[in-house]
């Protein structure tokens, strides 16, 4: 069982670092966030759907690990070793969506991770069906987790 105070530590940096990239994004302009290029071919607004659909697999992943039960694909037909095709299908599934409906998304995935990491209280387990015996357990009851790549892409200064 992990270390309650390296759990709360972790959560506190992760609280801290979205703050700050959240910080960031609010100085720049809705073109800004629009601009392709900025990371390899994306822009801000494809590298925040990227970011938000990775943390929306952090729930199951976690949970299946937990359990005992590793996901052995990061997503149908996909290994872990496949980060880039992953990486791919995520652009083709969120490459049409508007910058509204990213931020949307953006915000709603990482208030369910947070949200999950939480520790269930025995009402809320019950009512997502968790049993009382994994009541310790976080509820797990968002979408899917892995640890965020390095990507040897070539970013680029929003201004130029």
């Amino acid at each position: 069982m992990p270390n309650p105070k390296s759990k709360a530590l972790i959560i506190k940096r992760l609280q801290t670092e979205r703050k700050r990239l959240e910080q960031n994004l609010a100085q720049l302009s809705r073109e800004d966030l629009l601009q392709p290029d900025v990371v390899g071919k994306w822009s801000i607004k494809d590298v925040l759907a990227h970011l938000a659909d990775w943390e929306s697999h952090m729930p199951v992943w976690i949970g299946a690990a937990r359990g005992g039960d590793p996901v052995a694909e990061i997503e149908s037909g996909l290994n872990w070793k496949q980060f880039e095709a992953f990486n791919q299908r995520i652009y083709e599934r969120h490459c049409n969506q508007s910058l509204d409906e990213v931020l949307d998304y953006f915000h709603k995935t990482h208030e369910q991770f947070i949200n999950s990491s939480k520790p269930c209280r025995r009402q809320r387990c019950s009512s997502a069906g968790v049993t009382p015996s994994s009541a310790k357990a976080p509820c797990m009851t968002g979408s899917a987790l892995m640890p965020p790549t390095t990507h040897g892409a070539r970013r680029r200064s929003v201004n130029g």
